[in-house]
């Protein structure tokens, strides 16, 4: 058995501007900022195949928060241009499944190399804000779900520091991308349309319809943990 905490870094997220048509994108406005460190912890169970292989399940718990490019729209021949600010909040349950190789480097210390597969759950909440002219500004939330398969792979030492314990330390590339996003507004009586016409002063002949489109965990996570034998 073992347990490990970690940091991850990496991960993005896109969004999309659906409708109304009155509003175009403003191309040429946009750049990109990078998210912060997110927390990631892990639990999995190990079966020795023999000296060399190995094969583990697990379950952990993944939070970070993801900002995306800052665009700009205006609305079509009037001059107005609005800020989007894309920005959400998520936290993923993954379960996967993993084939290890390990090598002896002396009687108490062992190099692994790992990958593996995995079903990844998340619920996200978006906390996007659109600003208008440098001076209104609303929060555009709604939470979103996702599952999807994602892949992994990395490498690691075991120091063994008692008997039966170990010390671990692990770099693991991910790769997982949500699509496919179930949203629900957060905006309690108003919808998305009614909220926004009065943020935007303007009425539109078709529903208002912003969402995420893409949110990503790909990247990179280091860990360290403690390996039990039993």
């Amino acid at each position: 058995m073992k347990v490990s905490f970690g940091l991850s870094q990496g991960g993005f997220v896109e969004d999309a501007l659906l409708s109304p048509s009155e509003l175009s994108e403003y191309v040429g406005v946009s750049y990109e900022t990078h998210s912060p460190l997110g927390l990631d912890v892990y639990v999995e169970f190990i079966y020795h195949i023999n000296r060399f292989l190995s094969l583990s399940v697990g379950n952990g718990y993944i939070s970070k928060s993801l900002i995306g490019k800052t665009s700009e729209y205006d609305r079509l021949d009037s001059g107005q241009i609005y800020t989007v600010y894309p920005e959400c909040y998520m936290e993923v349950i993954p379960f996967c499944c993993s084939l290890a190789l390990s090598f002896p480097l002396s009687s108490s210390m062992q190099v692994n190399f790992y990958g593996g597969a995995g079903f990844y759950i998340m619920n996200c909440e978006s906390k996007t804000t659109w600003q208008f002219g440098g001076y209104d500004r609303s929060t555009y939330n709604f939470e979103g779900n996702s599952s999807q398969i994602g892949y992994h792979f990395g490498g690691g030492f075991d120091k063994e520091i008692a008997m039966n314990f170990l010390l671990t330390i692990d770099a693991e590339y991910k790769i997982v991308n949500f699509k496919n996003i179930e949203s629900e507004e957060l905006f309690g009586d108003y919808r998305t349309s009614e909220y926004l016409q009065w943020f935007m002063r303007e009425t539109f002949t078709e529903d208002f319809n912003y969402q995420l489109s893409e949110v990503g965990l790909t990247g990179l996570t280091i860990r360290v943990g403690i390996k039990f034998r039993f």
